[in-house]
C-alpha cells in the first residue's frame, strides 16, 4: 500500500477517533459536575415550643435544619423567608446570606417566631434558598411549610439546577 493511499485511510479513522475523544471527554465532565456538587436538603422544621407565656397561648420558635449531602460545599447561600399568617404575631423573621455549607455539615436557619393567640391561628412559610457550586453552577431550592390546628405540615417544594454549561434541571419548568 502506498503511503498515499494509508493517509487517505487513515484519515476518516483519525477524524472518528478525534470525535468520539471528545464526545467521552465532554460527557465525562458533565457526568463529574453533577456528581461533585453541593446538594443541600432539609423537609421538616424543628419547632420549640414555649406554652402560656404573658398574653399568648404559646410561642413557636421555628428552625429548618439544612444539611449538605454532595461531596463539594455550596457557598453563597441566600436564605429568605416569606411569613404569612392569619391570627399569630410575627415577632422574628430571619434571612441570611454568604453562609457556607461544607460537605456532611448542617446549618439551622432560624426562619423566626411566632406568638399565638387562638388555637385556630394559621401561618404559611415560603423559604427560598439560592446557592452556587465551586464550578459556576447554581440552584435555587424553594420549600412551604403550612401551620394549621396547632401542627405544621410540609407543603410543595422545588429544587431547580443550573450546571456551569449553562443546562438547567428539570428541564419541564
Amino acid at each position: 500500500m502506498s503511503p498515499k493511499k494509508s493517509l487517505i485511510n487513515s484519515a476518516p479513522s483519525k477524524a472518528w477517533y478525534t470525535f468520539e475523544t471528545y464526545r467521552l471527554r465532554t460527557n465525562y465532565e458533565k457526568g463529574a459536575e453533577i456528581e461533585s456538587f453541593p446538594w443541600l436538603i432539609g423537609s421538616d422544621l424543628k419547632v420549640n415550643i414555649n406554652e402560656t407565656i404573658e398574653n399568648f397561648l404559646w410561642s413557636d420558635t421555628i428552625y429548618l435544619p439544612i444539611k449538605n449531602v454532595g461531596k463539594t460545599s455550596a457557598f453563597n447561600i441566600i436564605f429568605q423567608t416569606n411569613i404569612d399568617v392569619q391570627g399569630p404575631d410575627i415577632l422574628e423573621k430571619k434571612e441570611y446570606q454568604d453562609i457556607i455549607i461544607a460537605p456532611g455539615d448542617t446549618y439551622h436557619f432560624k426562619i423566626g417566631q411566632l406568638n399565638y393567640h387562638n388555637p385556630a391561628d394559621k401561618a404559611q412559610v415560603d423559604v427560598i434558598i439560592t446557592y452556587k457550586s465551586y464550578l459556576g453552577g447554581k440552584v435555587m431550592l424553594t420549600q412551604n411549610f403550612c401551620y394549621q390546628n396547632k401542627s405544621w405540615a410540609n407543603g410543595p417544594s422545588t429544587y431547580r439546577f443550573t450546571l456551569s454549561d449553562g443546562r438547567t434541571y428539570p428541564k419541564n419548568t
